[in-house]
């Protein structure tokens, strides 16, 4: 049996194709989806076992996706920022011995950030992908994921990341809702352009 929530009283923001802003609205949640959007007492009397939570003075809008992040790369936050050349001289080194483990808690820390920001769906790339994956799972938060590829010049690099990249693919195509895989070749200056 689905659980149900009802937040009532709140400024919604639809995705509907008149992108209507609605005012002391509820919105019906029916396990992991949204289910009706209308007026509280005839969802109440829909649902009439939910939980509900007052939504005045609040918005609920869509989750955010942040297109381009690393979040295990939360543990290094700073590292770089006096440093010229930082990326290559300091961050990769340190990315270098980073052990499965710093990645895990590395992506909770990250995905609770992003998830108290209002992101539900994180696009991200780096190393040690399978802890990563298992960290937002945990958290509830999605994933568009790949293990970062590089031919050269970065800091772990070589045949193997190829082949990690495609066998991540491959373990996690169709595993869990929240998981997207992808390949993630680094850069065009990194990567070489047969593997591109």
């Amino acid at each position: 049996m689905d659980t149900h929530l009802l937040i009532e009283n709140a400024t919604i923001v639809t995705m509907n194709d008149e992108r209507d802003i609605l005012t002391e609205a509820s919105l019906a949640i029916s396990g992991n989806r949204i289910a009706a959007v209308g007026d509280a007492s005839a969802l109440r009397a829909q649902y009439p076992d939910a939980e509900t939570i007052d939504g005045r003075g609040k918005v609920v809008l869509p989750g955010l996706i942040n297109c381009h992040t690393h979040i295990s790369m939360s543990l290094q936050k700073g590292v770089t920022l006096a440093v010229k050349d930082g990326l290559y001289r300091v961050m990769w080194p340190v990315e270098k011995s980073l052990t499965a483990e710093d990645c895990y808690y590395g992506a909770l820390f990250g995905g609770a950030e992003a998830l108290k920001s209002g992101t539900t769906c994180v696009v991200d790339h780096y190393f040690h992908m399978e802890d990563i994956a298992r960290a937002t799972i945990e958290l509830g938060l999605r994933g568009v994921l790949g293990h970062t590829i590089m031919s050269r010049l970065g800091p772990i690099t070589g045949e193997q990341e190829l082949e990690e990249g495609i066998a991540f693919v491959r373990r996690w195509k169709g595993k869990h809702p929240l998981v997207m895989p992808w390949l993630a070749p680094h850069a065009t200056d990194i990567v070489a352009k047969d593997w591109l």
